[in-house]
């Protein structure tokens, strides 16, 4: 081939994509025209062109050129939204000088707000839910549920007593339904029941060893005979609270003793949640009462410590695991609290309280209401958006 005709021939491939170009350039400004709410029209576009130079440009020469950066979340083919970065575009030496704006790269749209595509994320199935998403329609359902919450029940594990008796009394106040769960003072569980009726609410109790090995199983047979007709309404809240303690350190722990302490305090919450799985409403809360030990250790409950700190492991993954349903996963570590589980060293005792209070930021002993409080907000709709922390309820100790 003469070196005529190679000129030929690459003249020929110059001119096809000249047109080509040209075709995109007055594409990108019959958009721009039609975002600025201008009809466009053709002889709109080549007016544009020509404002820049030429009708039809020449487009021999094409150089990168530099033009200017995207507005944060600007449209991607907005004029504040150009690229910085230098990029080979279809313009004549002339128009490179005029510095003639280049369009970037073509991005999928968008979705629009309140489409499926943004709002609706497909999860994992779930034993207690079939359609495993969570979408608009179902959170304004959650936050309306919320708003009535004597359609759910509060279950409360070891709610005899102490601060479970405090925690079963708030959720009652708060128009919950209150399963009061109990090992084997019937007497007592009645008592709290008693009083969560008295004052308005509604109430009912159940028996359930968490020290036997089917605790998860045997825990919501036990529930489910106590609760009659109500057995088919959701769980609304589940605060795991019952728990043991040994004392000793380590070399003085039986290994029956630390086997049961982590089966009563670690094992048991675990299977009882996963038996629940079916039963807690979508926007529910789990609540697990850990304990300020696992922040400030003490050697003489090691096994304890160590049964609790198991606990607030499982809250992270739990709280990641349920969160596509709207269900929250928080644990608190209450401190040492006057109870009748501590009145054995701590009532009466005047140097132990002084001890205790010097070490707190509030100065104070702490009741079973100061961390039953912490429960009832944590369940509440006002916590919607705390999931997955471990919350100190010590009084600040040894900040």
């Amino acid at each position: 081939m003469s070196e005529k005709e190679v000129r030929e021939v690459f003249e020929r491939h110059i001119q096809a994509l000249n047109a080509h170009e040209f075709d995109r350039m007055t594409e990108f400004i019959h958009d721009e025209l039609t975002e600025d709410g201008r009809s466009a029209r053709r002889d709109d576009v080549i007016a544009e062109l020509k404002g820049h130079g030429d009708a039809a440009p020449d487009l021999g020469s094409a150089r990168p050129t530099s033009v200017s950066a995207p507005a944060a979340g600007g449209h991607p083919r907005s004029r504040a939204a150009r690229p910085t970065s230098p990029i080979c575009n279809f313009y004549s030496n002339r128009n490179i000088s005029r510095r003639v704006e280049v369009p970037p790269p073509w991005q999928p749209p968008r979705p629009e707000r309140g489409s499926v595509a943004r709002h609706q994320h497909p999860v994992l199935p779930d034993p207690g839910r079939k359609k495993g998403i969570m979408s608009d329609t179902d959170l304004r359902d959650i936050e309306a549920l919320d708003a009535r919450k004597s359609d759910g029940i509060a279950v409360v594990t070891g709610a005899s007593r102490g601060i479970g008796a405090a925690i079963a009394s708030r959720l009652g106040a708060d128009g919950y339904t209150v399963a009061v769960h109990y090992r084997q003072d019937s007497a007592a569980a009645a008592d709290v029941v008693e009083k969560i009726t008295a004052a308005g609410g509604a109430a009912f109790s159940f028996a359930a060893d968490l020290a036997e090995p089917d605790t998860g199983t045997a825990f919501w047979a036990s529930y489910d005979a106590a609760a009659g007709a109500l057995r088919d309404v959701p769980v609304r809240v589940l605060v795991n609270n019952a728990g043991i303690v040994v004392d000793g350190v380590i070399e003085e722990t039986s290994t029956e003793d630390f086997n049961r302490l982590l089966q009563v305090n670690a094992t048991a919450p675990y299977l009882i949640i996963k038996e629940a799985l079916p039963r807690l409403a979508d926007g529910g809360r789990v609540v697990n009462v850990s304990s300020g030990a696992t922040r400030v250790p003490m050697a003489g409950i090691a096994g304890y410590t160590m049964s609790k700190g198991a606990l607030e492991a499982l809250t992270g993954p739990l709280a990641q695991h349920l969160g596509p349903r709207g269900i929250t996963v928080n644990a608190i570590r209450p401190g040492t609290t006057d109870t009748d589980m501590n009145a054995g060293w701590l009532r009466g005792n005047s140097e132990a309280v002084a001890n205790i209070v010097g070490l707190r930021a509030l100065r104070r002993m702490g009741g079973p209401a100061d961390v039953g409080d912490v429960v009832a907000l944590l369940a509440s709709h006002d916590a919607r958006w705390i999931t997955g922390q471990i919350i100190d309820a010590t009084g600040g100790e040894r900040l």
